[in-house]
């Protein structure tokens, strides 16, 4: 019986999260917890993980982590735009 509270509470919170990331911002939920923890998704968690490398490795960590974050998300990637053409040949 434990078990099924389990799924349910888990079930709950992953609805929670769910709406909260997808949802949180828009203008209905303006000054209520999920536009709270819709900030805390998108920006709030990496913003205090970079103050943590920061606060732990120095300037060295957060440069680290800086060209991590350039590498994977600011340069175009060749394997990502190769995917389409892939599964559609008929596209090139």
């Amino acid at each position: 019986m434990e078990v099924q509270w389990l799924l349910v509470c888990h079930g709950l919170v992953t609805l929670l999260v769910l709406v909260s990331f997808l949802c949180g911002n828009w203008p209905i939920f303006q000054g209520t917890f999920i536009q709270r923890i819709h900030f805390f998704l998108t920006f709030g968690a990496y913003d205090y993980f970079r103050r943590f490398i920061h606060f732990v490795c120095g300037s060295r960590g957060s440069n680290a982590l800086n060209s991590v974050e350039y590498y994977f998300c600011d340069r175009p990637n060749p394997i990502l735009q190769v995917h389409p053409f892939v599964y559609q040949p008929s596209l090139v």
